[in-house]
């Protein structure tokens, strides 16, 4: 009877090791499978990596393409608009010195019409005339000559245009 007791514990110490075997060896497939798993996953993370980051170096490569091209664009409308402002700078300064020479011809013809008219004017004070109604008259006549003229030369444009009707 210790015979088969010491035989039944023997074969119950074998089954526990054989189950402690197989529990090991369960847990270690797991952990084989587990790191396979993370390895594959690693790998394939590599791969996608690699591949985001030519695609990434492709568009910055754009991205710094288009960023130079607005640059560039941006300078040449600033260029553009330098030149316009000395253009315009240019030929304003040369309106001014046409209206400054205008202006200085008016200056001396005026001040020659004074003198003239100042000397005129004691002329006809000596005789015991006034030289302001003179004056004055003959600034009217002018100024009606003027636009009698004007009015000619509108009638004979307005007759022209009708005649070619």
């Amino acid at each position: 009877a210790a015979r088969a007791r010491i035989g039944r514990e023997l074969q119950g110490a074998d089954r526990q090791m054989a189950a402690e075997a197989m529990r090991r060896n369960a847990t270690q497939a797991a952990r084989e499978q587990r790191t396979s798993a993370a390895e594959h996953k690693l790998a394939q993370a590599r791969a996608g990596h690699a591949v985001a980051a030519r695609r990434l170096r492709e568009k910055q490569g754009y991205v710094r393409s288009q960023a130079e091209q607005l640059r560039q664009q941006q300078a040449d409308r600033t260029a553009k608009r330098a030149e316009a402002v000395l253009q315009l700078k240019a030929s304003t300064e040369g309106a001014m010195e046409d209206i400054r020479g205008a202006n200085e011809r008016k200056a001396d013809r005026l001040s020659k019409r004074d003198a003239a008219r100042d000397a005129e004017g004691r002329e006809i004070l000596a005789r015991g005339g006034n030289p302001y109604q003179v004056f004055r008259q003959r600034d009217e006549d002018a100024r009606l000559a003027r636009e009698q003229a004007q009015i000619q030369l509108k009638l004979a444009d307005n007759m022209a245009a009708m005649q070619a009707r």
